[in-house]
């Protein structure tokens, strides 16, 4: 789909093509990991198991992988250390074996 077929097609639902471009700066401002936030009070409230904690995780990487490509915010803040690699929040929860060990107090 070329450009203009995108604008004709936004025009004819009285949308933007982009509605978030808007708030990309507050994004970029604000220092908050939003997936972080979804993980810890929606998903781990639902007691998931840790293979869909997993898929999660994975999905929040591609997706933050992807936009990173398409130079834009994920709708959260990743930030990177020194040597290049990302250093995001919600990393921080280990590995799948480390949660279970702690867990099972291991």
């Amino acid at each position: 789909m070329v450009e203009n077929d995108r604008q004709t097609l936004a025009e004819a639902f009285d949308r933007e093509i982009d509605p978030l471009a808007e708030y990309a700066t507050t994004f970029d401002e604000v220092d908050i990991d939003v997936f972080g936030m979804f993980l810890k009070d929606v998903l781990e409230s639902e007691n998931p198991t840790e293979s869909t904690i997993d898929s999660y995780e994975r999905s929040i990487r591609e997706w933050t992988e992807f936009m990173e490509v398409q130079d834009r915010h994920p709708a959260w803040l990743m930030r990177t250390t020194s040597n290049g690699s990302s250093d995001a929040n919600w990393t921080k929860r280990g590995t799948p074996n480390e949660r279970q060990k702690r867990s099972s107090g291991s």
